[in-house]
């Protein structure tokens, strides 16, 4: 007779408890925040490791969480990240507050609620940032100097603020090497000497529909990618951009921030080409190979010969990407590129690529979000 085998379950053995404490912080990571947090209700063992969870994030689908069920005074989603954020037992790697204005949106935090959330993550180790305040009446919320000198930050994205620096800049973005800047307004005092920010580590540098550009003045020795679309109502001045062009590996432009349709504009738009010192651009760009420019407008003769100067300076150029300005058929676009291929170019590898407006932000062009 055969024998029989008797296995004895036991019911109250909790095999996923006894998972290594790495293999559940990565399963958190693959959890939205409102699925992490209730991990903690599992087993004691789970809530250690939730409150040591170093990534949060609060967005669109962390609300609607909430908008399914009618929530009271104490249980606004602000209170929920207040609870969330001030257990934390350990540090917090990587923070995202991202609100939609157009899909269920975050209901609009207090000055008050962000600086408390800045202050406390400048003083835990905050590595990555991501404050997206998108308000349909422009940036209301100013950023917190704790967040601008904070020696942890690497990567920083702010949407829809106004950042006040200071005039002693010393100090500010110190070990960041990602910055991204949507939506934001650049102030400076009016007091004192205006020194320039030394960002020893920064390597990428966007801005997107910023106002103040040119009072953003930085010397990042390592700077390798700058983008600088739509700014409002101000143009790039050539004192902002010259220094970068030497150093950087991907330029993204805007011809809006290239161009000068007011009167007044017309002496101060031959500068463009200057570098600091008021001379034309001398020296070769040794490290740009990639151009992109987008809302390029071929019939500004200071564009064209922004351009022509950009092929003539870069030896390492491989890829120029001209996105056209509205109402150009394909007639045109192309006669846009013979212009173009006739300059004199210092890299005999360089191809340019002139697109339209529909496929500007596809992938194809190889320059999408060159942040990420």
């Amino acid at each position: 007779m055969a024998r029989q085998l008797k296995i004895v379950v036991d019911a109250s053995r909790d095999l996923i408890s006894e998972l290594p404490v790495e293999i559940k912080e990565r399963i958190l990571e693959c959890l939205p925040t409102r699925d992490a947090a209730r991990t903690a209700m599992l087993s004691r063992h789970w809530n250690d490791v939730w409150l040591q969870h170093e990534r949060l994030t609060f967005d669109s689908e962390f609300v609607q969480s909430f908008q399914q069920s009618q929530y009271d005074d104490d249980r606004t989603p602000v209170n929920i990240i207040n609870n969330i954020l001030f257990s934390r037992a350990g540090p917090i790697k990587k923070f995202t507050l991202q609100r939609d204005g157009e899909i269920d949106p975050l209901p609009l935090p207090q000055q008050y609620d962000i600086d408390r959330w800045c202050i406390f993550l400048s003083r835990n180790g905050v590595e990555e940032l991501n404050l997206c305040l998108y308000s349909d009446i422009g940036p209301d919320y100013q950023l917190q100097f704790c967040l601008l000198s904070c020696r942890t930050i690497k990567k920083l994205i702010v949407d829809g603020v106004f950042i006040n620096l200071p005039v002693n800049a010393c100090g500010i973005f110190f070990n960041v090497t990602s910055l991204a800047f949507f939506n934001v307004t650049f102030k400076r005092s009016v007091n004192g000497i205006v020194s320039s920010i030394s960002i020893p580590k920064l390597e990428k540098l966007v801005l997107e529909d910023c106002e103040g550009i040119n009072k953003f003045e930085i010397s990042p020795p390592k700077l390798e990618i700058l983008s600088v679309i739509h700014s409002i109502d101000d143009y790039v001045d050539s004192r902002w951009l010259a220094p970068h062009l030497k150093t950087i590996k991907t330029l993204w432009l805007c011809g809006y921030s290239l161009s000068f349709r007011r009167k007044d504009d017309q002496e101060n738009a031959s500068r463009l080409l200057e570098d600091g010192n008021g001379c034309l651009f001398i020296q070769e760009l040794h490290m740009l190979n990639s151009i992109k420019i987008e809302a390029f407008n071929h019939q500004s003769a200071l564009e064209m010969l922004f351009m022509k100067t950009l092929l003539s300076k870069s030896p390492a150029l491989e890829r120029v990407v001209i996105v056209k300005s509205w109402h150009r058929n394909a007639f045109e676009m192309r006669k846009i590129q013979g212009e173009f291929e006739r300059f004199p170019r210092a890299s005999p590898n360089a191809q340019i690529v002139c697109i339209g407006n529909d496929s500007a932000h596809m992938s194809e062009d190889g320059m999408r979000y060159p942040w990420c």
